[in-house]
Order: structure tokens, then sequence, then C-alpha cells
């Protein structure tokens, strides 16, 4: 059923994909839930792939099997940045505009990745 501001997916056994792009007038992209594998999808019909895929805690992009929390199969990009991260934790990564580096933070200092 189309809502308002959402859309719900309605499966009385819950096993089956549902797709709505019909409901819609999409051609170029469907957007659909496979019930049985509590998987949310958007699939390029196009050129035949999946470029998100929201699976449990995963997210897929262009990956239909996501195996992490971000599963990336394709080059990702990071704008750069002048500044590094105000109140940085851990683990937080940022691309350095100019340095023209990597950098991660450790918890104490931000370090170059090489």
């Amino acid at each position: 059923e189309v809502g308002y501001p959402f859309f719900r997916f309605v499966s009385e056994d819950n096993v089956y994909t549902q797709w709505i792009s019909d409901r819609l007038g999409v051609d170029d992209y469907q957007v659909g839930i496979d019930g049985g594998n509590n998987r949310f999808m958007i699939a390029n019909t196009t050129v035949g792939n999946f470029p998100l895929v929201l699976e449990g805690e995963h997210i897929g992009i262009n990956q239909f099997d996501p195996e992490a929390s971000l599963h990336i199969n394709d080059f990702m990009k990071l704008e750069p940045r002048s500044t590094a991260p105000s109140s940085p934790t851990e683990g937080l990564v940022y691309y350095d505009g100019s340095t023209h580096k990597l950098r991660v933070y450790n918890g104490t200092i931000w370090e170059d990745l090489h």
C-alpha cells in the first residue's frame, strides 16, 4: 500500500518479494522488500543490479548479499575536507584536502594512513 509519508508492504506469509514500482510508474528502478530474508532493496532494472540493499543490520552498495555493516562492491569517494572533524571518536576517517591524505583518529590524535 502506498501511504503518506511511507510505503507499507503487506504480506500474509512474509516469504515473498514485493515490488512497488508498478504502483509508482517508475521504469528504471524498483523498490521492494524480501520478507523471507528481511531485505529491503532498490533494483536498477536498466543494468540488472541492486545499487542498495538493506539486510538486517547490513548495508550493501552494489552488493546483493552484504557481509558487513557496510559492504561496498565498487569504489568509494570521500569528499575532501580542509579541517579535521571536531569532537572525533576513535576510528573516524576523513580525506584531508590540504595534505591529500586519508586520516584516521586513533582515540588520541589524527594519523595519516599510508
